[in-house]
């Protein structure tokens, strides 16, 4: 899930009743009031640089 909390943007994991963010983070409770969910993630595209590619 893309999710905002705190004045930032996190990515975050559904498990159970909480939210898991990428540093581990568990978020549940009262905590979640002051979530807002985004969307949820189905892909990502990643920048690569590698100026030795033919394409």
């Amino acid at each position: 899930m893309l999710i905002a909390t705190e004045g930032r943007n996190e990515f975050a994991k559904v498990m159970g009743g909480a939210l898991i963010t990428e540093d581990g983070e568990a978020i549940e409770g009262e905590a979640l009031d002051d979530v807002t969910v985004m969307g949820r993630v189905v892909f990502l595209i990643e920048r690569m640089h590698d100026n030795s590619s033919p394409v």
